[in-house]
């Protein structure tokens, strides 16, 4: 055992465990976008391709620019609408939830209950329930004598109808871990407050949002980073269409690299992805752990 600093004889196993689960792996990502290498003609790459990968993104047509910046620009739209949806929701009911209101407890239940299911078991229902013929939504909408859509056939619906299951479906994630920051605050501040007057809204305003401030701001970089990362619920009801309206940057990938077979191109979409968030994130990571 190392005699200087024995702790990092402990972090061994876990810094080796670290570099062959990430790091390993993302050189090898960043090897392959400089390569020409397409699967039809062979499982190893076939040549040298320097920068012609990452130039392709941006030479692609279509409507507005290239198909990556297209893809790209779709998917922070929906993660801005998405994210902010379950903060907001989220936080409503945690502040809800943890008032002394009736059947509280089986409230709480309710709400946990999306985030149980698989995603593509969710995609699966609200796809059926967007269905034109046969689904819930439309059946509603006819029983009240209202005119019906085709949610998910229509280019400036289906975006939108995606937000809504996935909103759906990862807001009992932003409740559960606002309730339990709401939880851990100290109630004498609480009695405080309440003696001295304050109203519902400056208790928020002045104690429960700073106290809470960095736990949102890492529940929000765990949420903005996992729907970058939205695939399943899209491959389950929409398949990236009608058109392009539902391309998100994650089903762009996953067609370059298993429709056209080309793993170097699919691997200079994702790594170009992985720097912008990485430089979008820090600023965030950086406020959200500092002391």
């Amino acid at each position: 055992m190392p005699q200087g600093r024995p702790y990092l004889f402990f972090l061994l196993p876990c810094l080796v465990f670290l570099v062959g689960l990430a790091a390993f792996p993302t050189a090898f990502l960043f090897y392959m976008s400089f390569t020409d290498y397409l699967l039809t003609r062979g499982p190893y790459p076939q040549g040298f391709a320097g920068l012609a990968n990452y130039l392709w993104l941006f030479t692609s047509p279509s409507e507005g620019g290239s198909y990556w910046v297209y893809s790209f620009t779709l998917t922070a739209e929906y993660v801005v609408g998405t994210v902010a949806a379950e903060y907001l929701l989220g936080l409503g009911f945690a502040l809800l939830l943890r008032s002394q209101i009736r059947g509280k407890n089986v409230l709480r239940v309710l709400v946990t209950i999306p985030i149980v299911a698989a995603p593509v078991v969710a995609g699966l229902s609200w796809r059926y329930m967007y269905d034109s013929s046969i689904g819930i939504i439309n059946w509603t909408l006819r029983s009240l004598n209202l005119p019906t859509r085709a949610w998910l056939g229509d280019p400036a619906l289906a975006l939108p109808s995606v937000m809504i299951a996935s909103v759906w479906e990862w807001t009992p994630f932003v409740f559960l871990v606002m309730l339990a920051g709401l939880e851990s605050m100290p109630k004498d501040l609480y009695e405080a407050a309440d003696i001295d007057g304050c109203s519902a809204w400056q208790k928020f305003r002045y104690l429960t949002s700073p106290l809470l401030f960095q736990l949102s701001v890492i529940t929000l970089l765990f949420r903005i980073m996992e729907e970058f990362k939205t695939f399943d619920i899209i491959a389950v009801t929409t398949l990236g269409g009608p058109g392009l309206s539902t391309t998100t940057i994650s089903w762009y990938i996953y067609s370059i690299a298993f429709s056209r077979f080309d793993m170097g191109k699919a691997a200079a979409a994702g790594l170009l992805l992985l720097a912008i968030l990485t430089i979008a994130i820090t600023p965030l990571t950086r406020r959200a752990f500092k002391r």
